[in-house]
């Protein structure tokens, strides 16, 4: 509870509340007295300036699907329980991928700490039973028999020494067991299994079964949303976009994750900073980036956030995705190792291009910057055209034919060359290399009939000239080097 709502680390003594009873309280608050259970009235009357925050389901709900989704690097096998705040990862079958149990603990547990989140972990032959042994004191090695084998002898004799409290059942089942004077799981173990169906229910039947190992436990799998939407939150308020720094980067890394485990690439980012006032300010990227570059898109958002003067101190910040494309024919360097993190780090011409774009889009709007697009005509003055600039390609489709030898430069117009003793003369004579082509177009308004040839100056240079067949004057139009 308290890391869906970033209060953990507070310095201030705080508690989750719901229905005026204390749910959890914060360090600060536990060393003054405060514990879990009390009302209000006592936790006040222990400590008069603690802060109460409401407990917020949904927040616990969205910080489980992250882990959730991090976690799918690690086991295909992932499901969640909203009313335990636990993640369930079947790893039977990574260890071969992660070489043994002990790399994949050391990364599962290194990965999670990174995110600062207080966990507790269990081993155990199904999920419900690996929640309990979460509340012994023993490390998850110690529950193995092989490498690929538990001790399940271990396991029954941790369960054993738990108390009835700890059981994920209905309230009035505990109290039922505990006016019988049944305090502890073993006490549990030793009754007779026709008198726990009829006494407690099928429900607790089944439960006691999954501990024992009797039952196989089912779980639906997680499923990860369709679209990313994450958020930060800050108890007292943030008061200055430096501060926003870490989260920024906390954030494009859980979307790095989301994009992952679903074979995409986001085509925009969109932020909104929350204000303590209840207002909100919004910020739009979009992205032209073919892989996933954490730090250009760092950067993108640092640019625009920039831009942006606080109303008021930050109250939560947020990062939503709902514009995907699939990976296509680049996803193997959609995520790329570098520096420990999984990066993509393409440096092809074409991506340094797109991140210049992005960071230009992100300080000027888009109607500043213009780009060059292809048009379908065959007059070469007129197959392109200046638009606005856009990551999608707007350029008209071509008839489908191989196009001949083009120069990158054409003269702003065409210039007349002259015709020397049978010779073309242009600033220096003009020898012809290549041609023709014939270029004929737009009859039913103006006649433009054209014989193109690749010719080189006397000075060493590759002009593209045409004749004109009806005048019979010759032109240069365009230059090759």
């Amino acid at each position: 509870m308290l890391d869906s709502l970033s209060i953990r680390e507070s310095t201030e003594a705080t508690a989750i509340i719901e229905r005026q009873i204390v749910l959890q309280a914060n360090p600060p608050a536990v060393e003054k007295g405060i514990k879990n259970g009390h009302s209000m009235a006592t936790a006040l009357s222990l400590h008069p300036e603690l802060q109460a925050v409401e407990r917020q389901i949904n927040r616990e709900k969205e910080l489980l699907e992250h882990v959730a989704v991090w976690a799918y690097r690690f086991s295909p096998q992932v499901s969640i329980d909203e009313q335990l705040s636990a993640v369930f990862l079947e790893i039977r079958g990574s260890l071969k991928l992660f070489r043994g149990f002990n790399r994949l603990f050391h990364y599962l547990s290194e990965g999670i700490k990174k995110r600062k989140l207080h966990f507790y972990c269990g081993l155990s032959h199904n999920p419900i039973a690996s929640y309990l042994i979460s509340y012994s004191d023993k490390d998850p090695e110690y529950y193995r028999q092989s490498p690929t084998k538990l001790d399940s002898k271990k396991i029954l004799q941790n369960l054993n020494a738990l108390p009835v409290a700890l059981l994920p059942c209905r309230k009035s089942v505990k109290k039922n067991l505990q006016s019988m004077g049944l305090t502890h799981i073993h006490s549990v173990f030793s009754l007779p299994k026709t008198s726990l169906g009829k006494r407690f229910g099928r429900e607790f039947f089944d439960l006691i079964a999954y501990l024992k190992n009797e039952e196989k436990e089912h779980r639906s799998l997680f499923v990860p949303p369709e679209h990313f939407n994450s958020s930060r939150y800050f108890l007292n308020g943030l008061n200055n976009k430096q501060q926003l720094h870490p989260y920024i980067n906390q954030l494009l890394t859980e979307l790095k994750n989301h994009l992952r485990f679903r074979q995409l690439i986001n085509r925009q980012l969109n932020w909104q900073l929350n204000y303590i006032d209840g207002g909100s300010d919004s910020l739009r990227l979009n992205s032209s980036l073919q892989v996933f570059q954490q730090r250009s898109l760092f950067d993108i958002t640092l640019l625009k956030l920039e831009q942006m003067k606080l109303r008021a101190n930050i109250e939560s910040l947020s990062l939503s995705c709902k514009e995907f494309e699939k990976i296509g024919s680049y996803n193997d360097s959609l995520f790329q190792q570098h520096d420990n993190e999984l990066l993509a780090e393409d440096d092809s011409k074409n991506e340094k291009y797109n991140v210049v774009m992005d960071k230009l889009l992100s300080r000027l709007q888009s109607k500043h910057c213009i780009q060059l697009s292809t048009h379908n005509d065959l007059l070469p003055e007129k197959a392109w055209r200046a638009i606005q600039y856009t990551d999608n390609n707007n350029s008209d489709p071509l008839d489908g034919q191989a196009t001949p030898l083009r120069p990158l430069w054409l003269l702003s117009k065409p210039a007349a060359i002259q015709q020397h003793q049978k010779k073309l003369y242009w600033q220096g004579y003009l020898q012809l290399l290549q041609g023709p082509e014939r270029i004929d177009n737009q009859w039913w308004k103006q006649r433009h009939a054209r014989d193109y040839y690749i010719a080189r100056h006397s000075n060493g240079s590759i002009y593209w000239i045409f004749k004109d067949p009806i005048n019979r004057q010759w032109f240069v139009h365009g230059i090759f080097s």
